[in-house]
């Protein structure tokens, strides 16, 4: 979480979490919790690109419960110098469908360490 995070510059002003991946570059991550026919706006996501427009981050991750994107928040994350990266509804829901054909699955516990759950 944000407020965990030791690195942070100051109080959550659009980046709910930090992972620092197997590159050793960091992440900003900013969810969003719509109805499924939401688009989300440029204004929606500004907090995000503001907040993590620092030199420490490397990429953004938005998470969204709708597919829809507005046009002009798209162009946005299209023209960004730090890619930003988006998991949507259907990616959640296809990951659901995945998962039920594996024997256990993955968690990652507040240690940041993954555990399989039976």
């Amino acid at each position: 979480m944000w407020y965990e995070w030791p690195d942070r510059w100051g109080p959550e002003k659009g980046i709910d979490l930090v992972f620092l991946d197997k590159n050793r570059e960091y992440w900003a991550i900013q969810a969003k919790s719509y109805s499924s026919d939401y688009y989300v706006s440029k204004a929606d996501i500004d907090s995000l690109l503001d907040g993590s427009n620092r030199k420490i981050i490397s990429c953004r991750l938005l998470i969204a419960t709708t597919d829809k994107l507005g046009v002009n928040a798209r162009e946005v994350c299209g023209g960004q110098e730090k890619p930003v990266t988006s998991l949507m509804l259907s990616n959640f829901e296809q990951a659901q469908t995945r998962r039920k054909t594996l024997p256990f699955r993955m968690l990652l516990t507040a240690s940041q360490k993954l555990i399989a759950v039976s």
